[in-house]
C-alpha cells in the first residue's frame, strides 16, 4: 500500500523560503530517490506544504529518517511537522501541458 506524507514547513522569512525551495528543487530527487512523488506548495508567505508519496510503509519509514536529518541541519532557517497515512486516491492528468 502506498504511503503519503504531508510536511508543513515554516521558514524564518520569505527570502529564506525562496532560497531553500530553489535549492531543494535541485536536490530533492537525489535526496529521496525512492519517492514516487515529491511536491511543495507555498501556502503562505513563509509556509510550504510538502507532499511525498512512497511505495510502501517501510520505504516511507526509511525516508522519515532522512527527512528528520534535513530538519535538524536546517533548524536555523525552518521548522515543521508531518503526518502520514495510506493513499486512498490519486489522479494525474497526463497532458502535453504537464
Amino acid at each position: 500500500m502506498k504511503i503519503a506524507r504531508i510536511n508543513m514547513i515554516e521558514f524564518k522569512s520569505e527570502e529564506e523560503l525562496l532560497a531553500q525551495q530553489d535549492q531543494w528543487q535541485k536536490v530533492v530527487g537525489d535526496t529521496f530517490p525512492e519517492a514516487i512523488l515529491q511536491m511543495g506548495v507555498q501556502v503562505g508567505p513563509t509556509s510550504v506544504m510538502s507532499i511525498s508519496l512512497y511505495p510502501d510503509q517501510n520505504t516511507a519509514d526509511n525516508a522519515l529518517a532522512k527527512r528528520d536529518l534535513v530538519f535538524t541541519t536546517k533548524a536555523d532557517v525552518m521548522d515543521g511537522w508531518h503526518m502520514e497515512g495510506p493513499l486512498r486516491h490519486f489522479h494525474y492528468k497526463n497532458t502535453s501541458e504537464n
